[in-house]
């Protein structure tokens, strides 16, 4: 349900022919997560409210269309319940990246 969320989200804001990228990789033993998009990133006055329930951006110009403002809330939520994070930097020329950190030991399968 977070990566759903997470990718959901970069879809949403995307721009139209726009691509949404995934990069996972092990860092110690923590499994990284990185969905990124090249839509018009988060406003700062919209940065501090993210991860807020219902919290829904000033993205009018955008053409997104306005959702129920959980998505990044419930994907953060879950993983701080599973021993993670969910963080967001602008991405580097346009854009955002939702960063996604969950301990090694809580993902068996990729253990072997």
């Amino acid at each position: 349900r977070i990566v759903v969320n997470l990718i959901e989200n970069a879809l949403r804001h995307s721009r139209p022919g726009g691509r949404v990228e995934l990069d996972v990789e092990e860092d110690g033993w923590q499994l990284v997560l990185r969905v990124s998009d090249r839509g018009p990133g988060v406003s700062e006055a919209d940065l501090p409210h993210i991860f807020e329930p219902f919290y829904r951006g000033q993205d009018g110009a955008s053409g997104v269309r306005p959702r129920a403002g959980l998505g990044l809330a419930i994907a953060r939520s879950l993983a701080v319940a599973e021993g993670g994070t969910v963080d967001y930097r602008p991405r580097p020329g346009g854009g955002r990246i939702f960063e996604l950190r969950l301990p090694g030991e809580r993902i068996p399968v990729l253990r072997g």
